[in-house]
């Protein structure tokens, strides 16, 4: 049993060049990144869904429910920007869990993560096939039940065999199998036509708006406050899509920087286009008379402008295949890091040495897809999707103040972040000559200074290749050891780093760090009882009986108090590319939040996750658990597979971070 323990906890292990090199292209910039994420969030959904949520359940107070929602949503995209700084690999939250809180909850994150943009894809595409075919009248639809026939009706199975959404996602496999630059450029028109006409939506709109359906409390919020929560925690889902980014964050040329700033202009930029298009069509259009079925469409022919509802169709297409092309473009990525690990199979793990894509995952994941888009319904398992994102969330949260509190540094510093070899260079630093001994750096070199010891620095270079191949032996990551005297004609002027003020805070240590760690472990039990409290005995909340008013307080209270206690707690020092401000604060409420929209699922949906999630546990136990590489290090090693915190080794001392303890 110790053993099996052993192996669900052991946490993955890395150094600053495995961080910085990879097989993959580091192409993506800040636009690229933003685009991506729009792309992937900001799909046809907004056509619909911010009337459906005015009429059934907040009326024009749709824009406070998408203000909530986004701020929410913030709370979430903070702590991956964090996480994705500090650990430049793709994975997102299975790379992040695997690291704070062991190998069987990355697992399960990664497995459902598959699930999750397998089924996004499929669902995706076929609400584009239906769309499209909508043009012709059903036409496609038609024809292919009559020339090929129906699917017999058996439970899952679509009506007819969906060629369209088929042909889609194999057009959008082959697109992210020819390259990562080629994607983007792709998503970049498609999500540029659709920002275009959601644009054009609310500037045409805005001649015909009328205040009086705003007017009085009882026009704005006609379903009261409460109806307003109830429309946050639907608005929620149209700002999933975003973790788009961080999954990309192996393949961004800076991504210690352009990781949080894509993150934080995805979700303005779409809560400003959420906020425009509801307010507009609550203004133009009284709440109770919004159309169920193309509400945007039926609002500006109310006004005789026939001529917008095409526009709008054309919109539609465009952010369903960007949104298509987001949900597919992750997918292999994932599938790709699992196999690096040892944790699916390692074919999945290859690279094309041309387009510097993992395409076999890319080709087997997108035709799964397409299968599934083929002959199932999709309908039913829309909601899985909600599980696996909310739950990679919560892990990305809770990791987040988990690792906050470790001794030791886990991943990258400010300082080291500040460079990434692109493509076509290697990682490098100054040149040696035949002797070892350090020789004239290269010309148009950047350098960055930290403190290293008493005797020296690091330098870390921004472009040029190594001169001699023996550099990289003797490399430590992206770092080099000099002499406190810098060698001659090199120009840099050494500092005395023994007369630095000391902190006077504490550091954390082993026991600390697993006070905290078991800490958090105990909040999200906590919380799903909390929540589960409010969900099912929410009737006795609202009439204010004694004793669920006792459980919510005494629960609420001891939440509080841990949360005091790991603030109590030495932090560490290593000084981060990103933070999240007040992260014992932001990250407890990101995690209320995601758990308890997790138990609002219907008992349905958690069977069919049991049921996949029992798929994985058979993949993991018969494949994962014996070809895991954190498990062959350890064997290597002749140590326990499981480390009790992720420690820095005791020659490289952590850059102090001088920002305060409650950041």
């Amino acid at each position: 049993m110790a053993g099996v323990w052993r192996a669900f906890s052991r946490t993955k292990t890395t150094t600053t060049r495995d961080l910085k090199e990879t097989e993959l292209s580091r192409c993506l910039g800040v636009f690229d990144l933003t685009a991506l994420g729009i792309g992937s969030t900001l799909g046809a959904g907004i056509y619909v869904l911010a009337g459906q949520v005015a009429r059934l359940q907040a009326g024009p107070g749709v824009v406070l429910s998408f203000l909530i929602a986004a701020l929410a949503s913030l709370l979430s995209g903070l702590c991956y920007a964090e996480f994705a700084a500090r650990v430049p690999k793709a994975g997102s939250a299975y790379v992040y869990g695997y690291m704070a809180v062991g190998e069987f909850w990355a697992f399960v994150i990664g497995w459902n993560m598959v699930l999750e943009d397998m089924i996004g894809a499929a669902s995706v595409a076929k609400a584009w096939s239906q769309y499209f075919d909508s043009f012709f009248n059903d036409s496609i639809r038609l024809t292919v039940e009559r020339e090929i026939g129906t699917l017999h009706k058996a439970p899952g199975l679509g009506t007819y065999p969906d060629i369209i959404a088929f042909i889609l996602l194999l057009l959008m496999t082959g697109v992210i199998a020819s390259g990562v630059k080629q994607t983007s450029i792709t998503n970049i028109i498609f999500t540029a036509v659709n920002v275009l006409v959601i644009l054009c939506i609310v500037v045409v709109g805005c001649f015909y708006v009328n205040g009086q359906n705003w007017a009085g409390e009882d026009n704005f919020l006609p379903y009261g406050f409460s109806g307003v929560l109830s429309g946050a925690a639907t608005c929620f889902y149209a700002f999933v899509g975003f973790d788009i980014i961080a999954t990309s964050s192996e393949e961004a040329r800076n991504p210690s920087k352009s990781i949080p700033t894509a993150i934080l202009l995805t979700l303005v930029t779409c809560f400003l286009a959420y906020f425009g298009v509801s307010a507009i069509l609550t203004l133009m259009e009284p709440y109770s008379q919004i159309a169920s079925t193309a509400p945007l469409a039926r609002a500006f022919d109310q006004h005789g402008l026939y001529s917008v509802g095409y526009i709008i169709s054309v919109g539609a297409i465009c952010g369903l295949t960007a949104s298509t092309l987001g949900s597919l473009f992750p997918l292999p990525r994932i599938v790709y890091t699992m196999a690096r690990d040892g944790l699916l199979c390692e074919v999945f793990a290859r690279v094309h040495p041309r387009t510097a894509v993992p395409v076999v995952a890319t080709l087997v994941s997108g035709s799964l897809a397409a299968v599934l888009s083929l002959v199932l319904d999709l309908q039913q398992l829309v909601e899985i999707m909600s599980i696996g994102t909310l739950m990679a969330y919560t892990l990305v949260a809770a990791s987040v103040l988990i690792m906050r509190y470790q001794p030791g540094r886990v991943g990258l510093t400010k300082d080291e972040s500040a460079y990434f070899p692109t493509s076509s260079e290697k990682t490098g630093l100054l040149s040696t000559t035949s002797n070892g001994t350090a020789g004239k750096p290269k010309a148009g070199l950047s350098k960055y200074f930290k403190p290293k010891d008493s005797t020296g620095f690091v330098l870390m270079e921004t472009d040029g290749d190594q001169e001699n191949p023996k550099e990289q032996q003797q490399q430590q990551g992206t770092a080099t050891l000099m002499d406190s005297e810098a060698p001659s004609g090199g120009g840099y002027q050494p500092m005395d780093v023994t007369e630095s003020v000391p902190d006077p805070r504490p550091e954390p240590t082993q026991h600390t760090g697993q006070l905290v760690s078991w800490s958090v472990h105990i909040i999200v039990i906590l919380m799903i009882l909390t929540s589960a409290t409010l969900i099912f005995a929410q009737d006795y909340v609202y009439d204010r009986a004694w004793w669920a008013l006792l459980i919510i307080c005494v629960l609420v209270s001891a939440i509080l108090s841990l949360c005091v206690f790991i603030w109590r707690q030495p932090q560490s020092r290593m000084r981060l590319p990103f933070k999240v401000p007040g992260c014992v604060l932001l990250c407890p409420v990101s995690m209320f939040v995601n758990i308890y929209l997790m138990l609002k699922l219907k008992p349905a949906t958690w069977i069919r996750f049991a049921i996949w999630l029992a798929i994985g546990m058979i993949v993991y136990l018969g494949y994962g658990t014996r070809h895991s590489m954190e498990a062959r290090r350890a064997e290597e090693k002749g140590v326990s597979p499981l480390p009790d915190v992720i420690s820095a080794p005791k020659h490289e001392p952590i850059p102090e971070d001088t920002d305060r303890k409650d950041s």
